[in-house]
């Protein structure tokens, strides 16, 4: 009957290694995930961190934005047809250079009664 007495003692044994097996592998996989969680910790402070400066120089560039927008400058328009501007600047080109013929031709004097604009910009 020896035999007998020493199987409950083997299992018992076996039991408690199996057992013991399990829980260091269980123990390590929650290692390994509290180290993912921790660098996914990480990472996700410093996008938190990122986007706050980020949104504050979104901010910044849009108050400077709107200070330009409402400053005393008077540039034109930026949606204003460069053609028009070209022309506009060609014909007082030629108006001007109408106009300083015509006062050559009359010596200095008045230049009141030089040709009109629109016979220049026609």
């Amino acid at each position: 009957m020896r035999p007998f007495y020493k199987s409950p003692g083997v299992m018992g044994s076996l039991a408690l290694a199996l057992s013991l097996a399990f829980s260091w592998n269980a123990r390590r996989e929650l290692q390994s995930a509290r180290g993912e969680l921790l660098a996914v910790t990480n990472a996700n402070e410093f996008l938190k961190k990122t986007l706050g400066d980020l949104t504050i120089a979104i901010t910044a560039k849009d108050r400077e934005i709107d200070r330009l927008q409402h400053s005393a400058c008077s540039a034109p328009p930026l949606n204003r047809d460069i053609r028009q501007t070209d022309k506009r600047i060609f014909c007082d080109r030629n108006l001007r250079m109408a106009l300083l013929k015509q006062a050559k031709r009359n010596n200095g004097n008045s230049v009141s009664d030089g040709p009109p604009h629109e016979a220049h910009c026609g």
